[in-house]
């Protein structure tokens, strides 16, 4: 099925705007910055309720700004985190025009991969600049960098406090949710060997971590994962375990071209 026809289908479930909606938007954003000035200000008050980060964390961020005074913005530490917009394709209504019409297995994944594809080709142009516009009117220092996801308008983002809640305040009725890319507080937990008892029950030689994921419905679609290069966000790889020393990419190419994040462990 092409991609527009596709895209036609699940229109409903996402919402992204018309390349002159965009324009508009986008005129009308830099125009504001342009006449408050570098020196922008976010009013405390939140403008929609609730926002969408926690509650804590955008107090802390006023708390920030607030002890940053007149000094410059970059004067504020940076933090890292996860943008994601309410404006994306669901996969969820994807899938059920896939059971519809009865698309195979390898259709559903080279559809679903090829609109994914297209609408963040369409989508991530505009929050880029969207993004740097914001930046550059806060001032130097406010935002270091933007690694934007094609897979599902994620961003994760490097910036102030400051920054964020000028962000809130523009483009919050937009965003699905923020938050932080990594706790600095969490770490992997002390590597402990339990004394050796029987396994878990596995029913039909399913362990039930795998019935907990839904495997099988997805071994029902016929997603077997031979040959398939899979992805995990965790907080570290263990390369060497026997469970993974045969099949983990890093052993196979540079550790950097199979992880992504600080360090390698």
């Amino acid at each position: 099925m092409p991609t527009n026809e596709l895209m036609n289908k699940i229109r409903p479930s996402v919402g992204f705007q018309s390349p002159m909606q965009c324009a508009c938007l986008g005129a009308w954003l830099l125009l504001s910055l342009w006449i408050v000035g570098p020196g922008m200000q976010v009013a405390a008050g939140p403008s929609q309720d609730p926002w969408p980060v926690d509650a804590a964390l955008y107090q802390q961020w006023l708390q920030e700004r607030e002890a940053r005074g007149s000094s410059p913005i970059a004067f504020e530490g940076r933090q890292r985190m996860r943008l994601l917009l309410k404006d994306r394709v669901r996969v969820d209504s994807l899938e059920a025009v896939f059971d519809r019409e009865g698309t195979d297995a390898q259709s559903r994944l080279l559809q679903t991969v090829a609109l994914l594809r297209q609408y963040g080709n369409r989508i991530e142009p505009l929050w880029l600049e969207r993004l740097t516009a914001l930046g550059a009117a806060l001032g130097p220092g406010s935002l270091r960098s933007v690694q934007w996801y094609w897979i599902s308008s994620l961003g994760v983002l490097e910036a102030t406090p400051t920054y964020y809640l000028a962000l809130l305040e523009a483009y919050g009725d937009q965003i699905e949710w923020i938050e932080a890319d990594a706790d600095p507080g969490f770490g992997p937990d002390p590597v402990t060997i339990a004394p050796s008892g029987p396994r878990p029950e596995s029913l039909g030689g399913t362990e039930p971590g795998l019935r907990a994921t839904q495997a099988p419905l997805m071994w029902a679609r016929g997603y077997r994962g031979r040959g398939r290069l899979g992805m995990n966000i965790d907080t570290g790889v263990w390369g060497t375990h026997p469970a993974l020393s045969s099949r983990w990419k890093g052993l196979q190419v540079p550790a950097a071209q199979a992880w992504l994040g600080a360090g390698n462990t």
